[in-house]
């Protein structure tokens, strides 16, 4: 006697992200395209699916945060990104949404703080000169070269909307 395969269930945490489409019909995101970044990073991160295993009210909280920020977790744009994160030493880890450094020059020109900004790294054979938080500092390299040493530091500039110019540096020695 034949027996029909039996439907797979979806896991807990699968269920967990799918309670959270609610959150986007007020967002300008894609629930179903959302829930596909989220299961990939998920799937691709043994840790950071343990940790969503572990405290599913987490892992709503950061798609219901996904929702509310507006940023994308789509892999190749790299806005932001669900992971893992200890707060305390003490406490279990939970799964935070993580806006990166795109992400937030998005929001900046989004909300019109900005009308541009470009983040750059300076290497240890680079020619680099601060000038002091409110002046661009100058910044002379091969950005094709393969040698140019380990990273130092890096800054960010940004246009604002008076079309002034803002920095801010950050450099290691």
């Amino acid at each position: 006697m034949n027996q029909a395969p039996q439907a797979v269930q979806p896991a807990q945490w699968h269920q967990i992200i799918e309670s959270s489409k609610e959150k986007f019909n007020s967002s300008s995101l894609d629930f179903k395209q959302e829930q596909i970044f989220a299961t990939q990073q998920l799937m691709n991160n043994s840790y950071l699916l343990d940790v969503a295993k572990k405290n599913l009210s987490s892992l709503r909280l950061a798609m219901y945060n996904v929702a509310a920020v507006g940023l994308t977790l789509n892999p190749n744009q790299g806005l932001a990104f669900l992971v893992p994160r200890r707060l305390r030493r003490n406490e279990d880890a939970k799964v935070m949404l993580d806006i990166s450094y795109r992400g937030l020059i998005a929001i900046g020109v989004e909300t019109g703080a900005i009308r541009w900004a470009k983040a750059e790294l300076v290497y240890e054979k680079d020619q680099f000169s601060y000038k002091g938080p409110a002046e661009k500092p100058d910044h002379v390299c091969d950005p094709f070269s393969t040698d140019r040493g380990s990273i130092r530091g890096g800054y960010c500039i940004a246009e604002l909307p008076s079309r002034g110019r803002s920095g801010r540096s950050h450099v290691e020695s």
